[in-house]
């Protein structure tokens, strides 16, 4: 993140976006707790996840430390705004004037990671020219359809899918965390081991 810093403009610049994933969506802890599990025990992890476990993610650990630091850019009058979304975590994506940088987010991991390890380094990073290097749309009025495509893949997060994070701030944590983690349970027909270990046959 560091080096996206030198890109952000001070007071009365541009103000730059940035959308982190909300750490106790739904979405959130289906990928941290394939990110952490073998891939043959992602459904058991499922069943046992709680959210002493959920803290300890890299998922949940990096969305908290970023979103600090960011406020802390804010703090040295930054131009930047924050918002947390809820929707897929299927990629990184940074759109500048002139790149844009997709980094595909997939559950699958090649071989040498089978077992264990953070998911995500494995699959290349896409760079796409925008419109603002292009000799022949000086004007920005020609864009290639896959700067279409991400631009509005971010504006759908952004205006959709995400509230502020001040927002985030004022929310009960681990009372969502519960709520979306039963919730993925009766839907992915998990029986909790809390559940199991009380002998009841319901899908908490």
């Amino acid at each position: 993140m560091l080096a996206l810093k030198g890109t952000i403009g001070g007071k009365g610049g541009v103000t730059a976006r940035f959308a982190l994933v909300n750490p106790v969506s739904q979405q959130a802890i289906l990928r941290a707790i394939a990110d952490h599990k073998p891939l043959d025990a992602v459904k058991g992890a499922l069943a046992s996840w709680s959210w002493d476990d959920h803290q300890q993610t890299d998922l949940y650990r990096d969305t908290h430390s970023s979103a600090e630091k960011l406020k802390d850019w804010k703090a040295e009058e930054l131009q930047l705004d924050i918002r947390l979304y809820s929707g897929a975590v299927a990629c990184a994506l940074v759109l500048t004037q002139d790149s844009a940088f997709i980094e595909q987010y997939l559950y699958g991991r090649g071989e040498m990671l089978a077992a264990a390890g953070v998911l995500g380094g494995e699959y290349p990073v896409f760079e796409y020219a925008r419109s603002g290097r292009r000799v022949e749309a000086p004007d920005h009025t020609k864009r290639t359809t896959e700067e279409q495509v991400l631009a509005s893949t971010f504006d759908v997060l952004w205006r959709a899918y995400s509230i502020s994070l001040k927002e985030y701030e004022a929310l009960d944590e681990r009372q969502i965390f519960d709520e979306n983690l039963r919730l993925l349970r009766k839907e992915l027909r998990v029986e909790s081991d809390k559940g199991r270990s009380e002998g009841t046959g319901t899908v908490t």
